[in-house]
């Protein structure tokens, strides 16, 4: 008899209790008050971002490297610390 390979579904939930199990009860406690928390969000149909347009993107690395270059030396420090 051979067996038939799980469900993706069902391997994502033996991958998530697996991985629940492994924890100290305080953070499986919080993984559990997480998940609670996410059910009460709303589901986006798409990925955030995706309807931006050339120019607001154009706009908004524009911001970044502003931000970047204000923040320079703090980002090198940080990025040495690691």
């Amino acid at each position: 008899m051979t067996t038939q390979p799980a469900e993706p579904q069902t391997r994502f939930e033996e991958t998530l209790i697996r991985t629940v199990r492994e924890l100290a009860p305080s953070r499986a406690v919080q993984v559990l008050d997480f998940a609670r928390w996410l059910r009460t969000q709303t589901v986006a149909d798409e990925w955030p971002g995706e309807d931006i347009t050339p120019e607001e993107l154009t706009s908004e690395d524009a911001a970044w490297d502003q931000v970047y270059l204000q923040n320079r030396e703090l980002f090198r420090a940080m990025a040495r610390g690691a």
